[in-house]
């Protein structure tokens, strides 16, 4: 299975069993977007070096037992509408 594909909850289930580190589901998202991006057009901005350092803060907080929450270290992707500090913010318009 590609970790790129797991549901939340497998996600969170391989995390808290430590079949997978947070690192591995991320790097395996970036991959599947810089695959995909050049043909699909999904993105406006990557916050690539953003969601590594991210991911390894959440492993260190996982191999602490101080976890943020359940979802702690799974990656997302978020709509361009939320204004967040050092990232373009577009909300998709020219305007």
């Amino acid at each position: 299975m590609k970790l790129n594909e797991l549901s939340l909850k497998e996600a969170q289930e391989k995390l808290k069993k430590g079949e997978v580190s947070s690192q591995d589901l991320t790097e395996s998202c970036l991959k599947q977007i810089k695959k995909l991006e050049p043909k699909i057009k999904a993105f406006i901005t990557i916050t690539e070096e953003q969601a590594k350092k991210q991911a390894k803060e959440s492993d260190a907080r996982r191999a602490k037992n101080q976890t943020k929450s359940e979802i702690d270290g799974i990656p997302i992707a978020v709509k361009d509408i939320f204004c967040t500090k050092g990232v373009k913010t577009t909300a998709g318009s020219k305007i």
